[in-house]
């Protein structure tokens, strides 16, 4: 170790720097990893899509919409390319997106089961609270208010189930 190395307590050895290899990697992975997200999901959508059913632009099926919109999404990533200015993605940032994800496949799941109300009172409840950090009141009182607009929306004005 140098005199200069000793005075500020720098280490001179490259033991705790990347390999330039490991940066090239990781520098890939931060370029694509919002297109390549972005293209998973559209095509996850366009399979559900297919198994739902397109059917044809005079007699529509119930995949319809749902391929048109996963379409969008892969045709956006695709556009997107490589990002260049990407930050790196701590793990808060992560959980919160399992947390998100999370929160849509439960509303999924109860809404086949239990119509629109139920779902939207929850998930919106539990995303405010715990995903945005609002306070408890005003997330319950936001949740009640949306689930019963959906309600009235849906249920009553437009006769949908639910």
């Amino acid at each position: 170790m140098t005199a200069a190395a000793a005075a500020t307590g720098v280490s001179e050895t490259t033991e705790e720097r990347p390999s330039p290899a490991e940066n090239g990697w990781r520098a890939v992975v931060r370029l694509w990893i919002g297109p390549t997200t972005l293209g998973a999901i559209g095509v996850v959508g366009l399979i559900g899509a297919i198994h739902l059913g397109v059917g044809t632009t005079s007699v529509p099926g119930a995949g319809m919409w749902p391929a048109v919109a996963s379409t969008l999404i892969i045709v956006s990533a695709l556009v997107m390319g490589p990002q260049p200015d990407t930050e790196a993605v701590h793990r808060t940032d992560a959980v919160r997106v399992g947390g998100a994800l999370s929160l849509l496949a439960l509303f999924i799941t109860l809404f086949t089961y239990t119509g629109i109300f139920i779902p939207a009172l929850v998930v919106l409840a539990l995303w405010l609270r715990f995903l945005a950090g609002r306070g408890l009141v005003f997330s319950l009182l936001t949740a009640v208010g949306t689930a019963g607009g959906l309600h009235l929306l849906f249920g009553v004005f437009f006769g949908v189930g639910g």
